[in-house]
């Protein structure tokens, strides 16, 4: 049976890269309800106590609906297309960072708005904000490099907005969890909260160097040179 699903790009290859598939697909959500966790466990973040379950599924719906298109134009271009044509750069390091920088920036008219949830200024947001898409860049790159699939940063883009908008402004633009104004830097789930951006930067940081130290040819490079 062969070995692989759709164009090189779109679908790659399951064989042999199960582990990275399910790290992809389990990564994020997990390491936000761990952050989100510990933010509760230390009185940094309290339950909303009027909200319930029944409201959080009513909110995570759509939401799920909407992020999902979201992620998937959105990974098309990070991802799909930039990646394998920047993966040759200082072995693919700088060219995620050069990612990161413009997935970055895409977000910048938007800022004001994508983050209603904290009072912090900008000037203090939006460094940490780059920083931390820079970070999640390497991390979802390197999957992308393993897999040869735009699929897994497309599903956990997909989480990632998904669980993050619907706990922190999905109950009538309240959070079904309020974090501590002033701590929001440390235990917010997204790409800007410190406990992600280090979380995820060991993670990025691991797969990097193991796949440069075993000289591992990415999928998208094994895909190109089938098809030659």
């Amino acid at each position: 049976m062969r070995c692989a699903i759709g164009c090189p790009w779109a679908g790659g290859s399951t064989c042999g890269n199960g582990r990275s598939y399910l790290l992809g697909t389990l990564a994020l959500p997990l390491t936000m309800l761990a952050v989100l966790g510990i933010g509760l466990a230390t009185g940094l973040a309290a339950l909303n106590a009027d909200a319930t379950l029944a409201d959080y599924v009513v909110a995570v719906i759509p939401m799920a609906i909407i992020y999902l298109v979201f992620g998937l134009f959105e990974e098309v271009g990070w991802r799909g297309y930039l990646v394998p044509r920047v993966a040759g750069w200082n072995d693919g390091l700088l060219g995620h960072v050069l990612v990161g920088v413009i997935w970055a920036s895409w977000h910048f008219p938007y800022m004001a708005e994508l983050w209603g949830h904290t009072d912090e200024s900008l000037l203090t947001l939006l460094p940490r904000f780059v920083l931390g898409t820079i970070v999640f860049a390497v991390f979802y790159g390197e999957i992308r490099l393993r897999t040869g699939s735009v699929w897994p940063a497309v599903i956990m883009h997909w989480l990632g907005n998904t669980v993050a908008n619907s706990l922190l402004s999905g109950f009538n633009g309240e959070g079904f969890i309020n974090l501590s104004p002033g701590t929001i830097w440390l235990t917010s789930p997204g790409v800007e909260g410190t406990l992600m951006i280090v979380v995820f930067a060991v993670l990025g940081g691991l797969l990097y160097t193991s796949r440069k130290r075993s000289r591992h040819v990415p999928a998208v490079a094994q895909a190109s040179m089938i098809t030659q």
